[in-house]
């Protein structure tokens, strides 16, 4: 993901760096069994380990930008370009550090690489776009997205769900530029206006990847929870009738939101 900044360019190029995925090329792919799912089989499957990878990315990205140790030492390279600073330091922690620790965790191959998600970029003006071909990009554009297959996110080569998610975490820079703009968030006036910069800049880095991890652990859990549903309807284990419906109801959502 990308956060394009008034005067400076803060750049995360996260689909630069190389992770080629073992799945089919050239498209999204399910990763959790979809909302509407029915029966054992199908609503019960395992999470692909693609999903957890992801997880695990959005976390150690939003612990990176969180640390202190990593904004004092962009900030000691150079005050006035701390936050480029740091992101370079961000790209370098992608590219050396970041998926070996992330599949070490997981017990996946050390060889196996994984596609990461498409870059993305939030502009000054409170917009977001998708860097393939400069198309406006919205949190309302979920799932329809997924309908076209020359959509650039279908073509990912990730997850339905890391894509969601992607999306989202451009929705909360989104949410703060416009709540800056409003005055809702104060700037913080500590180390001068460098560090302020800097102190913004990782503030909002960290809250998006936040909000991506978030995104796919609730997924992951709710996709547990339509496992123990179809279990129990598949078993007829509820206590009235009323109850039974109510579970039949909610195996009737939408795709995904």
């Amino acid at each position: 993901m990308k956060l394009v900044r008034f005067g400076f360019h803060v750049v995360v190029a996260l689909g630069a760096v190389a992770f080629g995925a073992p799945s089919d090329a050239g498209a999204v792919f399910d990763c959790l069994p979809p909302r509407n799912c029915q029966g054992v089989a199908q609503c019960c499957k395992k999470p692909r380990k693609e999903l957890l990878l992801q997880i695990a990315r959005a976390e150690m990205r939003r612990d990176f930008y969180d640390s202190k140790k990593n904004r004092d030492e962009a900030f000691a390279k150079g005050a006035w370009d701390s936050p480029n600073n740091l992101e370079k330091a961000f790209t370098q922690f992608i590219s050396a550090h970041q998926d070996q620790a992330a599949k070490q965790k997981l017990g996946l191959p050390a060889n196996q690489s994984y596609d990461d998600v498409p870059d993305l970029t939030t502009h000054p003006d409170c917009t977001s776009s998708i860097d393939a071909n400069g198309a406006k990009l919205s949190i309302t554009d979920i799932p329809k997205m997924f309908d076209d297959p020359n959509h650039p996110l279908t073509k990912a080569n990730v997850c339905k769900e890391a894509v969601i998610a992607a999306v989202l975490h451009e929705s909360e820079h989104q949410d703060r530029c416009e709540a800056k703009k409003r005055g809702l968030i104060k700037p913080k006036n500590e180390g001068g206006w460098a560090r302020a910069e800097l102190e913004d800049s990782a503030d909002s880095e960290r809250d998006a990847y936040a909000r991506e991890a978030d995104a796919l652990r609730l997924m992951r859990k709710r996709a547990r929870q339509r496992c123990t549903t179809a279990k129990k309807l598949a078993e007829n284990d509820f206590k009235n009738a009323r109850e039974r419906v109510k579970a039949l109801n909610s195996m009737k959502q939408p795709r995904y939101y």
